[in-house]
């Protein structure tokens, strides 16, 4: 369970954090960040940031809920009153990141481009239909992992086994 709630913790510090890893860290311009947070917020960046802090709540509810056997609707009510006000609070820095990885990766005209087909009934489209997307890209990928993970490792038993390696 520890695992379960640092984990949790690790992925709330990444999605969270101030800066993502780049190679350019040249300061965007006042109009370019403009236009590069106008791209991530008509893409539904704040969906994205609404799906990670539902996941990171329901993470933290059960994990501190079993640590401390307590029910988890009582601990959801602690984790709504001490701790997501204090992570919402954190999501313009999420919000901010997003558009500045897209302002260094894109150019001016690139990020124009980008947000006049986002405003297209098609661009509109898809940013509706994103959150959904990613989720059935997540659990068809998780899916792929098990099945993969178990087709490999029953094929390779034997080659485990000859370098010491036990799958049992």
């Amino acid at each position: 369970m520890a695992c379960r709630l640092g984990c949790a913790v690790i992925v709330a510090a990444s999605l969270f954090s101030p800066a993502f890893a780049r190679a350019d860290d040249t300061p965007l311009s006042a109009d370019q960040m403009a236009l590069a947070t106008q791209v991530v917020q008509a893409f539904g960046i704040q969906q994205v940031a609404d799906a990670a802090m539902d996941g990171l709540r329901m993470v933290l509810v059960q994990s501190l809920a079993a640590r401390n056997n307590q029910p988890q609707d009582k601990v959801a009510g602690i984790v709504d009153a001490v701790l997501v006000p204090d992570l919402k609070a954190l999501e313009p820095q999420f919000v901010a990141s997003v558009a500045d990885s897209y302002g260094h990766a894109f150019t001016t005209d690139e990020l124009q481009q980008i947000l006049t087909f986002y405003q297209t009934p098609t661009g509109v489209k898809l940013a509706a239909l994103i959150p959904s997307l990613t989720q059935q890209m997540v659990v068809a990928g998780h899916a792929w992992i098990q099945q993969a993970a178990t087709q490999v490792l029953q094929a390779d038993e034997g080659k485990l086994s000859a370098q010491g390696l036990s799958t049992q």
